[in-house]
C-alpha cells in the first residue's frame, strides 16, 4: 500500500499498481486534506486511513465508499500518525498527544476520551501487531520500542494474508 497525496494505491507483487476501487481509479479519503499518514486493511478488505484532515480516521470499502468517519476527540483521537488492525479487526491508532486510541471495527471508541496513556509514551509513531497478539509501539520521544504482550487478537502476517486473500484476519 502506498499513500500519495489524497490517494491510496495498491502495488501487487509483479509491480502493477491499481486504485482501491479495483477499477484503476483512486479512492480519495476525507482523512486528507492535509496528509494521509498511514493505512491498514481489516479482515473485510476495507482500508482504514489516518490523516490530518477534518476526519482523522476513516474506513473506506473496496468499492470506494466511506463506511466510517471518525473526527478528533473520539477515544482520544488527536494528531494520528500510525495505525494497526488486529485479528478481531479492532483498530489501534498512535496519536501525537502521547496516547493510543482503540476502536471497534464499527467505529465505536473503546479507549477513554484521553486515549490510553502511560508515562513511558512520548511521541508514539508507528504501531504493529504480531502473530502472538503483542502490540509494538515505536516511541520517537524516548527513542525506544514498547511491546505490550498479548494486548490484541493475533493477526496474520500481511504476506500470508495477501497470499490467502485474507488480510487483517486471524492466522
Amino acid at each position: 500500500l502506498t499513500v500519495t497525496a489524497e490517494t491510496v494505491w495498491i502495488a501487487d507483487g509483479s509491480g502493477g499498481v491499481s486504485g482501491l476501487a479495483g477499477n484503476g481509479t483512486a479512492v480519495n479519503s476525507s482523512a486528507y486534506p492535509g496528509g494521509n499518514m498511514a493505512v491498514a486493511i481489516d479482515s473485510g478488505g476495507n482500508v482504514w486511513s489516518v490523516g490530518t484532515g477534518s476526519t482523522l480516521l476513516e474506513e473506506i470499502s473496496q468499492g470506494g465508499s466511506t463506511q466510517n468517519a471518525i473526527a478528533s476527540g473520539a477515544g482520544g483521537l488527536d494528531l494520528p500518525v500510525g495505525i494497526a488492525i488486529d485479528g478481531n479487526s479492532q483498530i489501534r491508532v498512535t496519536n501525537g498527544n502521547n496516547s493510543v486510541s482503540l476502536f471497534l471495527n464499527a467505529g465505536a471508541a473503546l479507549s477513554p476520551s484521553t486515549g490510553f496513556t502511560a508515562g513511558s509514551l512520548s511521541t508514539p509513531r508507528g504501531i504493529a501487531i504480531d502473530v502472538a497478539g503483542s502490540v509494538w509501539i515505536a516511541d520517537k520521544g524516548n527513542n525506544s520500542v514498547t511491546r505490550i504482550l498479548g494486548a490484541a487478537a493475533r493477526a496474520a502476517p500481511l504476506a500470508t494474508g495477501a497470499k490467502n486473500n485474507r488480510t487483517g484476519s486471524k492466522p
